[in-house]
C-alpha cells in the first residue's frame, strides 16, 4: 500500500506516486504517437501534391484542346460564310 499522498479521482483513491509515474508513461506514449502522426501528415501532404499533379495535367490538357477545336470549328464555319 502507498504511504504517500493520495488523490481522489471519482469515487477512487489513487496514490500520487502511481499518478506519477503512469503519467511519465503516458508522455512517453503520446510522444511516440505524436511522431507518427507527424510522419503520416508528411505521407499524406506528398500523396495530395501527386494527386493534385496526376489531375491537374490531364485537365489542362483537355482544356487545351476544347480551346483548339473551338478554334478549328469557328474557321470552318468563317470559311463557309457561316456567321
Amino acid at each position: 500500500m502507498c504511504n504517500q499522498l493520495f488523490v481522489y479521482i471519482g469515487n477512487h483513491r489513487l496514490c500520487a506516486s502511481y499518478i506519477i509515474a503512469h503519467s511519465a508513461a503516458f508522455v512517453d506514449v503520446a510522444d511516440e504517437l505524436s511522431e507518427k502522426i507527424n510522419r503520416l501528415a508528411e505521407q499524406l501532404n506528398i500523396s495530395l501534391q501527386k494527386i493534385q499533379t496526376i489531375h491537374t495535367e490531364p485537365t489542362n490538357a483537355v482544356d487545351m484542346w476544347g480551346q483548339t477545336q473551338i478554334g478549328i470549328i469557328k474557321r470552318m464555319f468563317s470559311l463557309n460564310g457561316i456567321q
